[in-house]
């Protein structure tokens, strides 16, 4: 697994809509990892959920359509 493979980090202000997004990300059989939010970055609830660049707008339109309210950033 190379090192860059999840550049993309989802954030969330609760962790209960992170949890939400988790179950969705686990429904469209994608590759995911939840892991503390980089200490550069001070955003939500302390964690995130790390995906692949080529599913991050699939997840997003995903979690919009959902109502899950949630940051994209890009590492």
């Amino acid at each position: 697994m190379m090192g860059n493979e999840f550049s993309v980090l989802l954030t969330f202000p609760a962790l209960s809509l992170l949890l939400q997004a988790e179950r969705f990300i686990v429904r469209e059989g994608l590759r995911y990892r939840v892991q503390p939010i980089p200490s550069h970055l001070q955003a939500g609830c302390g964690m995130c959920i790390a995906v692949q660049a080529a599913d991050a707008e699939r997840v997003d339109a995903l979690l919009g359509a959902e109502g899950i309210g949630h940051s994209l950033q890009r590492v």
